[in-house]
C-alpha cells in the first residue's frame, strides 16, 4: 500500500472528523457520498491509500470504496 506524505493537515483533520462519524453510523454508502462531497473523488483515492485500512482494517469494505469513483 502506497502512503503519500502530502495530505494537507487540515484535510487529515476533515477526514478524521468523518470517520468517527461513519464508525458511529456504519453506513458505507453514507461514508462514500460525505467523502465525495467534502473532498472529491481524488480526495476518496488518497483516504484509501493513507488511511482507510489502517482505521478499519475491512477488505472488502475498501475494495467497495474503490469502486465508487
Amino acid at each position: 500500500m502506497q502512503r503519500k506524505i502530502s495530505t494537507n493537515p487540515t484535510i487529515v483533520l476533515i477526514i478524521k472528523q468523518v470517520t468517527f462519524f461513519i464508525l458511529r453510523t456504519q453506513n458505507v454508502i453514507s461514508y462514500a457520498v460525505v467523502l465525495r462531497n467534502l473532498l472529491g473523488s481524488n480526495s476518496v483515492r488518497l483516504f484509501y491509500d493513507d488511511y482507510a485500512f489502517f482505521i478499519f482494517g475491512n477488505y472488502y469494505f475498501l475494495a467497495f470504496i474503490r469502486n465508487i469513483y
